[in-house]
């Protein structure tokens, strides 16, 4: 039996913001935030959160300030990327993530998946509902 659907994958990039900062005086970028850029360096910018395709098509992003956790935009992103590819009539077979991604309702929306990529609908409203409060 082959399986078939697009591969998918979220992940984030930081972005530097303009800072010119003294103590406590001088410019910068008044919304973004300090956050890990990477291993323990720290800085002031944002991150992009992406889906893409494994053609590296990218379905849907979200930029948010450097200090928000990964988890805050993944299901408003990941939901939006599977609402596209279902209008095409395409399902995901497989999902690739950081561990910073990871959410115990992450499950109950993969199983969800799973059923409207067989039906073709939307996934289910109260799965979503869940995951977007």
């Amino acid at each position: 039996m082959v399986v078939e659907g697009w591969t998918i994958a979220i992940d984030s990039t930081f972005i530097h913001a303009y800072s010119r900062r003294k103590r406590k005086a001088g410019f910068s970028d008044r919304g973004a935030r300090v956050g890990k850029v990477e291993g323990t360096t720290y800085a002031l910018g944002w991150r992009v959160h992406t889906v893409a395709t494994q053609e590296r098509l990218p379905l849907t992003y979200r930029v948010r300030q450097a200090n928000v956790n990964y988890k805050i935009p993944a299901p408003k992103i990941l939901i939006e990327a599977v609402r596209r590819l279902h209008r095409a009539g395409l399902s995901i077979r497989l999902l690739i993530a950081d561990a910073q991604y990871y959410w115990r309702e992450l499950q109950t929306l993969k199983v969800d998946w799973n059923k409207t990529c067989d039906t073709g609908s939307t996934p289910d409203k109260e799965a979503v509902h869940q995951l977007e409060g």
